[in-house]
């Protein structure tokens, strides 16, 4: 998921989230934006983390994930723009969900994603 402050959701901007995971080797595993749709208010936009955010099940191995954002239009994405990166080392059986975080005007940083509540 992705969480963009001072973005106003929902549909009023073609901007979105986009991720890259690829695996040790170099191997590109997934590219393509968030999934999961839009939420939020007049000055944030979260996307995934809903309906239609299924996971992505990787093997136990060491992932580099990268995260940006850029309009959408007609199929077409635009020139990226506030990309971040982490490393993720994954073994066996491990959960884990991450959210890019943009805060207004500062560099995008990875943080773990908020669990979701009872009955969601």
């Amino acid at each position: 998921m992705a969480t963009v402050h001072g973005l106003d959701c929902c549909g009023n901007n073609n901007e979105l989230a986009f991720y890259r995971v690829q695996s040790d080797n170099g191997t590109l595993v997934y590219e393509g934006t968030v999934p999961g749709g839009e939420s939020g208010g007049t000055d944030s936009t979260t996307f995934g983390g809903s309906y239609g955010s299924g996971p992505l099940l990787l093997p136990a191995g060491r992932y580099s994930i990268t995260s940006w954002l850029a309009t959408y239009d007609g199929g077409a994405m635009g020139t990226p723009s506030d990309e971040c990166s982490t490393q993720v080392t994954l073994r066996p059986l491990d959960d884990v969900a991450l959210d890019a975080d943009y805060p207004a005007g500062q560099t995008c940083t990875f943080r773990p994603a908020p669990s979701p509540s009872p009955g969601s």
